[in-house]
């Protein structure tokens, strides 16, 4: 018998059990594009968060650099440049801006001011956002830090947000740097001179004093024929530093650091340099001109002398050839490079340039300058000044740079030259009576030798600076602290090399030799009488510092006001110079000391040595006489000389070059 079969209900079942299998099928594909549809509608979300984390870093960036351009590098606070931070994130974001907590269509600006300096090497462990301190640690303030904060609204990761699995808020932060640099240096005016500023023309006057220094310095085979103009020229002709830079095939600043030219190069350039800038030069084309003539008028041993272009640590110099034409105000560890880039716009004026590259030069070619007393006379000196010699010790150092100090040391500081001097005063007779007796000794046709050297050297020290918007009513100002220098006055022969040149140390330890001069001793004109001292006998200009300031434009120096006050053009009727000197006492206090002076024997007919101790009491009048004449004449002899090659006694006179106020750029 067979099974009785149902077809139908087992097709049923099957139909059944497939129906199940389809729904949860279903129930997989949903969750798929349920979780398809997520991040489709998150991806949303996400772009928005990168743009809006775009946006706020633009913001960010926008309001660093327009922070940076109002920092007032004395006010810590940052008060005028939190406002223009403000003001330009409110410029460039759709939503309001305030220095409170982010909220809901308002982001929150936080500006603070510091310092950025990037090392010489950086190290692995201080990124560049280490390079950025606050203003409590160091001085002078020179970027700005913004953070813009933004607090976000999700559309479909709410839920995510506030689980903390998306940031409730945004945030971007920038840093900018302006850098301020000013340019000066402590030189001398220009005293009268003869000469024409044009080739082959004969003298109208003088030659000058300036004139024959100058040639002497540059070790030229004729004698130069400048005048007055055309050191004024000169004098008020500037050259940017990336122009030079570019002149010397160095591409930026950067290359001129510790590099060395000829000095005849760097001339070469000087003149490309000016012609690259003669807009800005009034008298471009006269120094032009004058250039040309000192360039033609070098020796070929000077003229092929290296000379460093620019030294971003003068003070360590040990020697003239380390030393640099013009001086970068640059810490110890930091990279000279960044500041020497951000000064290409920075002025050097060529007088300075001239003086300080021909010094450097002049000191390692050992070609010192002598004068006899036939030039001398030429040149309206007194008859007294026998004869005179001058040795660079160290050349005078324009800087550029920024201002304040650095662990207690002034970041920018110029220096005059510093010089050693030798020279033999003729003085009148002198004699000490004595009752009954009547002239015991005299000093007839007495030429006194005496060695000096003058310098500290006189420094300028950069302090601060305020650089102001072009449309405010209030100008910008630089503050220069100034020491003048001091000399120190020996008596004897001074010491000099083999061939006979000037041979002093930068302290003047007086370690020359006694000089015997000729005295006359109850009538007899037998005596020779040792004069010589162990120690400076006379320092003159030993004075305080004074405190200066001056505009960005040619600074007018008031001696009425206090603290000194200077105008720009604008604003006064009056001519502007960019020169002031400070202490107007040509030389200073005064300050002579006899305890070192060694006096003696006294030599008969050159063979019999006679000590003079007991006659101290009398000698000592005619030695204070002595110096009571010395001091004048060293007022009317020396200072002329010395003031031409930018070392004063006494006093100090600082050349305003020009202030450069930064353009601000983002850093990090």
């Amino acid at each position: 018998m067979h099974p009785v079969r149902f077809p139908r209900f087992r097709m049923a079942r099957r139909e059944a059990q497939g129906l199940a299998r389809q729904r949860g099928v279903a129930s997989m594909l949903a969750a798929v594009w349920i979780l398809v549809a997520i991040l489709v509608l998150s991806s949303v979300d996400i772009g928005n968060l990168y743009f809006q984390r775009r946006d706020v870093q633009r913001i960010a960036d926008m309001a660093a650099l327009a922070a940076a351009q109002r920092i007032n590098q004395t006010d810590t606070g940052c008060t005028t440049a939190k406002a223009n931070a403000l003001s330009s994130a409110a410029a460039n974001n759709s939503n309001k801006v305030s220095a409170n907590a982010p909220s809901s269509g308002q982001d929150q600006v936080t500006t603070t001011c510091g310092r950025w300096d990037a090392p010489t090497t950086p190290a692995a462990t201080s990124p560049p956002p280490n390079y950025y301190v606050s203003p409590t640690s160091v001085f002078p303030i020179n970027a700005a830090q913004v953070t813009v904060t933004r607090s976000m609204t999700y559309f479909f990761m709410g839920l995510f947000s506030a689980l903390g699995a998306a940031p409730s808020t945004i945030s971007a932060s920038a840093t900018a740097r302006a850098t301020n640099i000013d340019s000066f240096s402590v030189s001398s005016g220009v005293l009268s001179l003869g000469g024409d500023c044009s080739s082959g023309q004969a003298p109208t006057g003088s030659t000058g004093l300036l004139n024959m220094l100058l040639s002497g310095l540059l070790g030229a085979g004729s004698q130069l024929n400048l005048s007055v103009g055309c050191y004024n020229a000169l004098a008020s002709a500037n050259i940017k530093l990336g122009d030079l830079a570019t002149a010397l095939n160095v591409g930026t600043p950067k290359g001129l650091v510790n590099t060395q030219v000829k000095l005849s190069d760097l001339l070469k350039a000087s003149v490309t340099a000016l012609n690259a800038n003669s807009a800005a030069n009034v008298n471009a084309a006269v120094a032009g001109t004058a250039l040309n003539l000192i360039i033609n008028s070098l020796s070929v041993a000077v003229g092929n002398t290296l000379v460093v272009v620019v030294n971003p640590n003068q003070a360590a110099a040990t020697s003239i050839a380390q030393a640099g034409a013009i001086s970068l105000g640059v810490p110890s560890g930091q990279d000279p490079g960044i500041l020497a880039n951000a000064a290409a716009q920075a002025n050097v004026d060529l007088l300075d340039l001239v003086m300080a590259s021909a010094a450097i030069a002049n000191g390692q070619s050992a070609a010192m300058v002598s004068l006899s007393t036939s030039q001398l006379a030429a040149l309206g000196f007194p008859a007294n000044l026998v004869n005179l010699q001058l040795q660079i010790l160290t050349p005078p150092s324009p800087a550029i740079g920024e201002a304040g100090k650095l662990n207690g040391k002034y970041r920018t500081q110029a220096t005059n030259g510093q010089i050693g001097v030798s020279l033999t005063v003729g003085l009148p007779p002198i004699g000490v009576r004595v009752p009954i007796i009547g002239t015991l000794l005299s000093l007839n046709g007495l030429n006194l030798p005496l060695y000096l050297v003058v310098g500290g050297p006189s420094t300028a020290n950069l302090e601060t600076i305020d650089c102001e918007a072009s449309t405010s009513a209030k100008p910008s100002w630089v503050t220069i602290s100034v020491t003048p220098s001091i000399a120190s006055v020996c008596v004897g022969s001074a010491p000099t090399t083999a061939t006979g040149w000037l041979n002093l140390a930068s302290n003047n330890n007086c370690a020359g030799t006694a000089a015997s001069v000729s005295a006359t001793l109850l009538g007899l004109s037998l005596v020779n009488l040792n004069v010589s001292s162990s120690a400076p006998i006379i320092k003159l200009g030993a004075g305080g510092s004074s405190s200066s300031s001056s505009s960005s434009s040619p600074a007018f120096y008031s001696n009425n006001a206090s603290p000194p006050q200077f105008c720009v053009q604008s604003d006064a009727p009056q001519n502007c110079p960019a020169y002031w000197t400070t202490n107007s006492n040509a030389l200073g206090s005064q300050i002579i000391d006899l305890s070192s002076l060694s006096i003696g024997p006294l030599v008969l007919a050159g063979v019999i040595n006679l000590p003079i101790d007991a006659l101290t009491p009398l000698v000592a009048p005619i030695l204070q006489g002595v110096l009571n004449l010395v001091v004048p004449l060293l007022n009317s002899i020396l200072v002329p000389v010395l003031n031409l090659l930018g070392a004063q006694i006494g006093q100090a006179t600082v050349h305003q070059i020009g202030l450069t106020c930064g353009t601000p750029q983002l850093v990090y």
